[in-house]
């Protein structure tokens, strides 16, 4: 074949092979959860409009509709929350956040597309906004107020009860020797606004901001603190004591041990009611008793014991 051909072949399909352009700038839709959007159209007459969800670099067609025409859905998901208007318009009912993404149309007859983006807000109450306050000093009454809204592209603007003009614009605002005033956090999104109030003489009358638990654990860590020392001192207590207690029981046994082998000794020696054995084992008894007590080794309650022994040999003559 001759180059003319492919010239004219190339020609004939580059139509068809140029990327479809913006049909016009992109458009911002908002709806509420809950709620309706609408992605408006601008055609006339046989028109027919394919409606993609954009996902990556691809479009899932899941509808189809046209002037004048009821709407035909070819994905099931949205069964039951989209329609159409008789310009080809697409309807969304029952907006969850899952719908929030980037639409486009693919009208036939041209050579363009025209993008959305529809964005999916709750809708703010009283409940979604937190106020937190920081007071600096103990005299004067300084306050940091916060206001916080955990939700997206929400504006956060401050208010007076008494005062036209805004305070703070911004989550946050400073108060400075103020006691008595009342003041307001007001939350907005694109689809809704809340406010919520405040106090400051709820704040500065009760003097700084603490959390009332923050006291119980001091309290119970004081208390276990206690606790414990006084256990290991019970414990230190008896340990010394025990340790520092004579054994009277064992002392006395040894002695009586001694006292009596002695006496079995001088039995041996000399006969039964004899002044000489009477005398010798008094004597050898009472002579033991020194020796002992000299060492150091004798407590009191033995040598009374023996003593007594002693007197009780001599008076009876065993």
């Amino acid at each position: 074949m001759s180059l003319g051909y492919w010239k004219l072949l190339a020609l004939t399909l580059l139509p068809c092979s140029v990327y479809a352009g913006s049909c016009g700038p992109n458009r911002n839709i908002n709806g509420k959860v809950g709620g309706t959007a609408t992605l408006p159209v601008n055609v006339t007459g046989n028109t027919e409009i394919g409606w993609k969800f954009v996902i990556g670099t691809s479009g899932n067609l899941f509808a189809e509709t046209k002037p004048n025409s009821p709407i035909s859905i070819r994905d099931s998901q949205y069964q039951g929350r989209i329609d159409s208007t008789t310009d080809g318009s697409l309807i969304f009912t029952h907006l969850t956040k899952k719908d929030q993404g980037t639409y486009l149309t693919d009208i036939s007859q041209t050579n363009c597309d025209q993008y959305y983006s529809l964005r999916v807000y709750k809708s703010l109450v009283a409940e979604d906004i937190q106020i937190h306050h920081n007071r600096s000093g103990s005299g004067s009454c300084n306050i940091i107020l916060s206001c916080t809204v955990n939700e997206e592209d929400v504006t956060i603007t401050w208010s007076h009860r008494d005062r036209t003009d805004t305070e703070g614009p911004g989550p946050t605002l400073h108060v400075y020797n103020e006691s008595d005033g009342a003041y307001t956090c007001t939350a907005r999104n694109p689809v809704s606004s809340a406010s919520r109030g405040l106090k400051l003489s709820d704040i500065c009358n009760k003097g700084t901001d603490q959390n009332p638990l923050e006291y119980l654990h001091y309290l119970i860590g004081l208390i276990l603190a206690l606790l414990i020392v006084f256990t290991i001192s019970a414990i230190l207590f008896f340990v010394r004591k025990r340790r520092k207690k004579p054994d009277y029981q064992n002392t006395a046994g040894e002695m009586e041990g001694q006292s009596i082998y002695s006496q079995v000794e001088d039995v041996n020696i000399y006969p039964a009611n004899t002044p000489q054995r009477r005398t010798n084992t008094s004597l050898t008894i009472y002579s033991q008793v020194h020796a002992e007590k000299a060492r150091g080794r004798l407590s009191p309650v033995p040598q009374i014991y023996l003593l007594d022994n002693i007197f009780k040999c001599c008076a009876t003559g065993f």
